[in-house]
């Protein structure tokens, strides 16, 4: 949303307002980019009103460039905000998720066929909370996506104890980092449902050097052969903005 009301929003959450301080700027994980903090209110009210993804998404569809939407998670926007009052901000889950669905439901108006939906938090440690949110939420997302291939990614790390409940989430894909835990490859394959597709991370997205062609192939080979190529994708481990 790029009207002056909205603009002026953004430029007093970064920078601050007449009495009113700017968020707190924290790291993204463990890079070198840093993020606006979200704070909540215990009765915040969340709302699907900017349709800017879904503008840039439909302008694609129109060139015939296959794009694919990709949105930050719910559960890692909670896990990376904070509540007012210093309660846990997952108890606002139910109440962000008809944001989230609307969201979804847009794009795939505005012609997305693939969707991905980013949750990092997945590679942290998690509480029974937390876990169980993702078992209600992906649901709704699964069926607010209607028939475009939905992605989940994970990234920055290892999904570790999380890996049997995430390959379990009703989506198409997995994403795995395989850069920054590449020892995660072979129980990722081995816990991986039938029919689900496994993306997998190799070409580094935290650095500007040339991949090491022969030894990807070498590593993914097997996979290749385990899962078949129509179940296999090949990807940056993180985004490239990084």
């Amino acid at each position: 949303d790029w009207s002056p009301e909205a603009l002026s929003r953004y430029f007093s959450m970064a920078r601050g307002a007449t009495g009113v301080p700017a968020l707190e700027l924290t790291k993204w994980f463990d890079t070198n980019y840093h993020y606006l903090v979200p704070e909540l209110a215990p009765d915040q009210r969340f709302g699907y009103t900017s349709g800017t993804t879904a503008a840039m998404l439909a302008e694609a569809v129109e060139l015939g460039i296959p794009a694919r939407a990709v949105v930050l998670g719910p559960l890692t926007f909670l896990r990376l905000a904070k509540r007012t009052d210093g309660a846990a901000t997952i108890d606002l889950l139910d109440a962000v998720l008809p944001a989230y669905t609307a969201w979804l439901a847009d794009l795939v108006a505005s012609g997305a066929r693939y969707l991905q939906i980013d949750e990092p938090a997945l590679v942290l440690d998690l509480t029974a909370a937390e876990i169980d949110g993702y078992r209600r939420a992906f649901p709704r997302l699964r069926e607010a996506a209607g028939d475009a291939e939905l992605t989940l990614a994970s990234y920055f790390g290892s999904l570790g104890p999380n890996l049997e409940f995430a390959l379990g989430l009703p989506v198409d894909v997995v994403h795995v980092d395989l850069v920054r835990a590449p020892q995660q490859l072979a129980s990722v394959v081995e816990a991986l449902p039938d029919a689900k597709g496994l993306s997998l991370g190799v070409v580094d997205g935290r650095n500007i050097w040339r991949a090491d062609l022969t030894a990807t192939v070498e590593q993914l080979a097997p996979v290749v052969i385990a899962l078949g190529s129509d179940r296999v994708q090949i990807a940056p481990s993180c985004s490239l903005l990084h």
